[in-house]
Order: structure tokens, then sequence, then C-alpha cells
């Protein structure tokens, strides 16, 4: 099963029907590992290449929300409020950090202010959880000491992202509101209209140039954030037919992978700003798409319970 298009080969190359005994909530791709979360309150932890679980994280009291995989370790957020961080390879527990209540949006980043690499490896991170009440709290990873929270721009931040670099965290609201905060002083930067309704996924470019946002209106749109000053909207995408639930950019910023309640999985070329492959192998929405580091691969999970794997070469 395949399809070709502009020299791009698209097509399944890994299915687990059962991944989760509920609905599958979020998905990570880190080097030889993929992570999932699901609303049977447990993390896995996957051999990507085989699709072999190797790990089941429990801990969690309610269904995770996110996963993010940095590095050997695995983070984790739940309904429960508890952010979680687990070591890959061994899938032991490593810290517990209670956020404040329903902080359901996690986002992980590079510490700022390091002049050099610290002794402990997660010393490196930033964790930020965003809250109904609209604050944003961030804690060191290793540490679990509160570091700073953000002021609220909204409501309820409905999602967050850091950039690559860590140096910048956008945030997003209910009402379609995004934020663009600087970390190094944690003061906002851009508030800007991204959507007329709910929006429910943010993604940083590669390069960090450009931020793509995803809404409960079905609409992806990409913002252009170079400048210091304005923030342009340059691309608005749509083609799918319900809410978009997350959005995911390729390692090379060449391509965008969806995954929205109307059960599909798209991949939109950038350059084209064009839709160039639709997947509809799963049965329910679908909650998560994630990239591998070389770009050639990407992985979906859906409240079907199911875990898909597709080439992108």
């Amino acid at each position: 099963e395949g399809f070709t298009f502009a020299n791009m080969v698209f097509g399944v190359v890994g299915r687990v029907d059962e991944a989760h005994e509920d609905g599958v909530w979020c998905v990570a791709w880190a080097g030889d590992h993929i992570a999932t979360g699901s609303l049977d309150e447990t993390v896995k932890i996957w051999n990507a290449e085989s699709l072999t679980p190797l790990h089941t994280l429990r801990g969690h009291m309610w269904g995770v929300t996110n996963v993010v995989l940095k590095d050997k370790y695995v983070m984790s957020t739940a309904m429960d409020a508890a952010i979680k961080v687990w070591e890959v390879e061994s899938g032991a527990a490593v810290r517990t950090i209670q956020a404040p209540a329903e902080s359901w949006a996690l986002a992980v980043g590079a510490a700022q202010g390091l002049t050099e690499p610290p002794a402990a490896p997660l010393a490196r991170f930033c964790l930020a959880a965003g809250s109904k009440t609209g604050s944003v709290h961030v804690w060191g990873a290793h540490s679990g000491e509160g570091l700073r929270t953000l002021e609220p721009h909204s409501k309820m931040t409905s999602a967050i992202a850091y950039s690559g670099d860590g140096r910048r965290l956008a945030c997003a609201s209910s009402e379609g509101v995004i934020a663009i905060y600087d970390m190094a002083s944690g003061k906002r930067t851009h508030v800007f209209e991204g959507h007329a309704m709910n929006v429910r996924t943010l993604a940083f470019s590669p390069d960090g140039s450009r931020l793509v946002s995803g809404s409960d209106d079905r609409q992806i749109n990409i913002f252009d954030i170079s400048n210091a000053g304005a923030v342009n909207r340059t691309a608005s995408l749509s083609g799918h037919a319900s809410w978009v639930l997350c959005v995911a950019w390729s390692p090379d910023g060449s391509l965008i992978a969806s995954a929205s309640s109307d059960q599909k999985v798209k991949v939109w070329d950038v350059a084209e700003l064009s839709c160039v492959q639709t997947f509809d192998h799963h049965e329910d929405q679908v909650w998560g798409v994630a990239f591998n580091e070389a770009g050639d691969k990407l992985a979906s999970v859906g409240e079907d319970h199911r875990l898909m794997v597709y080439s992108c070469r």
C-alpha cells in the first residue's frame, strides 16, 4: 500500500490495533523509541522499528494527555495534574511534580542561562504546563522546583509549545488567542488572534521562524514570527472536516502532519501549501502525530486504541 507524490512515497509500515486498553491521546518519537499516552492511565514506550512494547509506565491516576521524549527521558502529564518523568531504558520513575489543577498542556524546553552542561542531564530541561486559569507554570526538570509563572493571556491555556532552543514559549487559548513569551525575561512579546475557536495544538518550525496551529475551526494556520514586532499569518490550510487535534513539523521543516476528529491524518507540503497525502487508517478521532528524527516516518494514535506508522520518504 503506497502513494507517490513529487518523488515522495507514502505508505503504511506499521500498525498496532490494541496499543492501549483505551483511547490513545498522545504520541512522541525520538531515536529508537516511540512513547504513547492513553486514557487507560498508562504511558507505553515502544521499539520504533518493531513496534514491540518495552515498558508500560503506571502512576497517573487519570488519562494521560501529553508525552514528550527528550534524550533518555519521557515526560508525561495527565488529567490528574501530575507531571511525571521516567527513564526510557529502565522505565523507572524519576520525578513527579504536582501541577495546579487541570494542567493538561505540557511542553519541554531547553533550560536557559546555562554556561556549561550541568552534572545532571535532566537539569538541561524545563517543563511548562498550562492550566484552566490561563497561567503557565515552569519547573526545572531535575529539581522539580517552580522557576516561573507566566501571567495569563486568556481564561484557559489549551495548548503550549517551546521553540527548539527553549528561548520562546507559545501558548494558545480556548478563545483562539495565541501569545508568545520570552523565557529569559518571562515577558509576553506577542499576542494575536490565531483562530476563531479553541486552539488545540501548536508547534514551532525547526528553525523557530514560524508557528503552526490547529483549531476547532478545522483550520491549520502558519504564522511568521521572525519579526520582533508584528506576527503575520502566511497561510491557512483547509481540508479537515472536523477539529484539528494535533500538528507536527518534519525535522527539515518541509512537511506538516495533522491529526483530526475526522479520523484522518494529513501531510502538507509547506512550500506548496497543499495536502500531499491523507491517511484514513483510524476508525475514530486521531489525537496525535509525530515524525521520527529522520523525517521519513510518521506515527499517529487515536481514540480507536490504534498506533499507526507511515513512511514519508
